[in-house]
């Protein structure tokens, strides 16, 4: 779909907002609507079309503001009709509204992220489809969603697409793991193994996929991103023994540790804290190889047991190692789980490309999620594909408003 920068949005939120109005309740918005909004909103917002400098961008923001917060405090006034807060297009313009304005003693106010910019989760980001967010995938940003497919990858077999989900572009990889596997599973086509990048395996995922699916995943581990690691210097999580049946970890030194307490970590995962006692790690000549700063003694954080086991037994590593849960033979071909971004149909069709895209425009004076990317979009004329609110024989809305006023005055 077209990607809009925060200006784009909050003027096209408003346009659209005032398309749906003139077919709903012409004579209301006849009524409340003003002359000036007939060529501020009379034509689809691009940023080609709007100033280049920031203190005008601002200032255009918080005239757009003004106009959207007179419209809202219209429609929700008691004398108007109440079926016109049902409308989607005005429930649109609230939520987007809520999302870039603010209001303060001097009024309407443009936000940033000082006053806080919803994550990309939440922020919409068109208003022709508010389920199409901002997605990141290393360098590469889009606005829509993101389409996990599932294909077999049998040797001298071809290769047959098995299983399709789509999901919001901010969802996580891991997250499409599971339903994944529930759904091959109700089409009797799970494998014995799957092949999956990275972002589609965790410890926890080995675990629960073959206790829940009997299913070994394969892939590349995460990599070790603390500085031991980082740096190939020092001792890293990997050069500790742990004994899970005496609950003890061991050094590289050889040192035994002091405490062993299971905990939460801040995201709610089960983790094992191990402490070593300050009179070894003092006395030691290597303590400046686990820990960079002096303590008494350096605690260290280990899955629960069953996540530790699952990654125990696999050849993590990274370029292009495998990571796997170790098991006995297989009973099938596998699997190969890819992630590639994709814009699914939505209701209202949108605008996309089949060519390449184009490089990223930055958004001049915007803080939103999305402020770098443009998605691809078709540029050669007639080829916009980007469908708008139906207008009255053919005619935009808002000219007819335009009409209408003249022939009122």
């Amino acid at each position: 779909m077209r990607a809009l920068n925060r200006l784009e949005c909050v003027i096209e939120t408003m346009r659209h907002a005032l398309e749906s109005l003139a077919v709903a309740a012409p004579d209301w918005l006849l009524a409340h609507a003003r002359p000036d909004w007939v060529e501020r909103y009379g034509h689809r917002a691009t940023d080609d079309r709007l100033a280049k400098n920031a203190a005008r961008r601002d200032e255009r923001a918080r005239t757009v503001g003004e106009d959207g917060h007179a419209l809202l405090a219209a429609a929700f006034d008691p004398s108007a009709p109440c079926w016109l807060r049902q409308v989607p297009a005005v429930e649109i313009l609230r939520r987007v509204w809520v999302q870039q304005f603010y209001l303060s003693a001097e009024g309407v106010q443009w936000r940033t992220t000082e006053h806080g910019i919803p994550p990309s989760s939440l922020f919409l980001s068109s208003p022709y489809d508010t389920d199409a967010h901002l997605g990141r995938k290393r360098t590469t940003k889009w606005i829509g969603y993101k389409a996990h497919l599932t294909e077999t990858c049998n040797e001298g077999r071809p290769h047959l697409i098995t299983h399709v989900q789509t999901m919001a572009a901010p969802v996580a990889d891991g997250e499409a793991t599971t339903p994944a596997h529930i759904a091959l599973r109700a089409k009797g086509l799970l494998p014995a193994m799957h092949l999956v990048d990275t972002g589609y395996l965790d410890a926890e995922l080995l675990v629960t996929t073959r206790r829940d699916f009997e299913i070994d995943l394969a892939g590349p581990a995460r990599a070790d991103e603390r500085w031991q690691a980082r740096e190939g210097m020092g001792f890293a999580a990997a050069d500790f023994n742990v004994d899970w049946e005496r609950k003890e970890a061991t050094c590289p030194q050889g040192k035994h540790s002091a405490s062993w307490t299971p905990a939460l970590d801040n995201r709610g995962t089960e983790v094992i804290k191990v402490k070593f006692a300050g009179s070894d790690c003092g006395a030691c000549q290597h303590l400046a190889d686990c820990a960079r700063h002096e303590a008494a003694a350096q605690p260290d954080a280990a899955h629960a047991r069953a996540a530790h086991g699952a990654c125990g037994g696999t050849a993590a590593r990274d370029n292009g190692r495998v990571c796997r849960s170790e098991r006995g033979a297989s009973r099938g071909g596998g699997h190969d789980l890819a992630s590639r971004p994709r814009l699914r149909p939505a209701p209202v069709a949108l605008c996309w490309s089949s060519q390449d895209p184009p490089p990223a425009r930055r958004d001049r004076g915007s803080d939103e999620p999305g402020q770098d990317d443009r998605m691809a979009r078709r540029r050669r004329s007639g080829n916009d594909t980007t469908r708008e609110v139906p207008s009255i024989d053919g005619r935009s809305c808002l000219i007819g408003i335009r009409q209408r006023y003249q022939k009122r005055g």
